[in-house]
């Protein structure tokens, strides 16, 4: 059995991607990246514009598609991870995927009256602002604004355009 037709099998075509998918976020994240870098840079790596491990596999563009859907997903979720990275000044900060998705639900928050700002380094972080002396009822008042903000931002960006 040649290269060519090799390449062409669905079972190793698969089977690449699989140990993209497994391997990819491993690597990335054993040096300290995100995992989703991984899986671009090995397919990026595989792909037609380096070694073309892949040519003839039909699989690959449904694949693609899926990744491609599973990235928007990513990006139009709004919602907070499950760490909540703090900043040098003890301010807790919530991530969002996008600077847009950030910048909508700032907007949604200051209009609830709650003070937040971005972060100098991560637009796509911002910060909440509570004053030095908070009382518990005003952090329950903050997490239900912040919430409903979020509920908002998802409902706007999935408003059709």
């Amino acid at each position: 059995m040649d290269w060519a037709a090799v390449q062409m099998s669905p079972a190793f075509g698969f089977s690449v991607v699989g140990l993209v998918i497994v391997f990819g976020p491993l690597i990335a994240e054993r040096l300290r990246l995100p995992g989703l870098l991984g899986l671009l840079a090995f397919g990026a790596i595989i792909g037609p514009n380096m070694l073309d491990v892949l040519p003839r596999f039909i699989g690959l563009q449904a694949v693609g598609s899926i990744g491609v859907l599973y990235l928007i997903f990513r990006s139009r979720c709004g919602s907070p991870g499950p760490s909540v990275p703090r900043c040098g000044s003890r301010r807790p900060g919530v991530p969002f995927a996008t600077e847009a998705v950030s910048e909508l639900t700032a907007m949604q928050v200051l209009k609830r009256g709650i003070c937040v700002a971005y972060t100098l380094n991560n637009p796509c972080v911002i910060r909440l602002e509570p004053p030095l002396i908070i009382s518990e009822g005003e952090v329950r008042k903050a997490v239900e604004t912040l919430d409903a903000s979020l509920s908002e931002s998802t409902r706007l960006l999935a408003m059709p355009a």
